[in-house]
C-alpha cells in the first residue's frame, strides 16, 4: 500500500535477509519517502524450523 509517499510492506518471508531485501528494493523508488516494514518472518521450510539465522552476522542460533 502507498499513501503520501509512504509504502507499507506486509506478508511473510522465510528469512530476515528476504525481509531486508524487500524493504531495500522499494526505498530507492521515485516518490517513496518512507517504508513501514510489517513483513513477518515465518519459515515454512522444514530445513529452517527451530533455527533463527542472521546472515549478516554469519551465525546460526537454535
Amino acid at each position: 500500500m502507498v499513501e503520501g509517499g509512504y509504502v507499507t510492506l506486509s506478508g511473510t518471508v522465510d528469512w530476515e535477509y528476504q525481509r531486508r531485501a524487500a524493504a531495500g528494493s522499494v526505498r530507492g523508488l521515485m516518490g517513496v519517502t518512507g517504508v513501514s516494514d510489517q513483513i513477518a518472518i515465518q519459515c515454512k521450510n522444514p530445513g529452517c524450523r527451530g533455527q533463527v539465522r542472521d546472515r549478516d552476522r554469519g551465525r546460526t542460533a537454535a
